[in-house]
């Protein structure tokens, strides 16, 4: 799985700095009376990936937006039965992203951008892959949370 995090990560890094220039090219191109349209439509295509694949990043290192002023004045067995719930529902919604991304995905198949003419297929696909990834990353840290509460409680350390 870190193999998997690094190689995304590095995807991300090239296609963000290609994001950048494209905007950037396309920024000065229009000053000078030449405007590069095409441009931005990849820069659309690119940020899509760039943000699934971020987001998948956070997930792994589990640094993304969480509220928790009312959960950490619970108790501890009823925050962790809040957090399971609370991961199910997430996978739940996740896997439902999923499945009807790729259901999108599959009748826009023949669908085009409009004037870089690359196929939809390429745009529509970012998000039901970044729900994908991040679905098996909490299924990874809801096994994981499974599996140290159970040890925990086996060795009588679980309040």
């Amino acid at each position: 799985m870190k193999t998997l995090i690094k190689i995304e990560l590095a995807i991300a890094k090239i296609m963000f700095i290609i994001m950048v220039i494209l905007i950037l090219v396309a920024a000065i191109g229009r000053a000078m009376g030449y405007p590069l349209i095409w441009s931005i439509e990849i820069s659309m295509v690119l940020f899509a990936w760039v943000s699934m694949f971020s987001i998948h990043y956070a997930q792994v290192n589990q640094r993304n937006m969480g509220i928790d002023i009312l959960s950490k004045r619970l108790p501890v067995q009823v925050q962790n039965v809040v957090d399971y719930i609370n991961r199910i529902l997430i996978i739940s919604f996740l896997g439902f992203g999923t499945c009807s991304g790729y259901i999108f995905m599959w009748d826009t198949r023949s669908h085009v951008l409009p004037i870089s003419e690359i196929n939809h297929v390429v745009l529509s696909a970012a998000v039901p892959t970044g729900c994908l990834l991040i679905m098996f990353t909490c299924i990874e840290q809801l096994i994981d949370k499974i599996n140290s509460n159970r040890a925990l409680s086996m060795r009588g350390n679980l309040p």
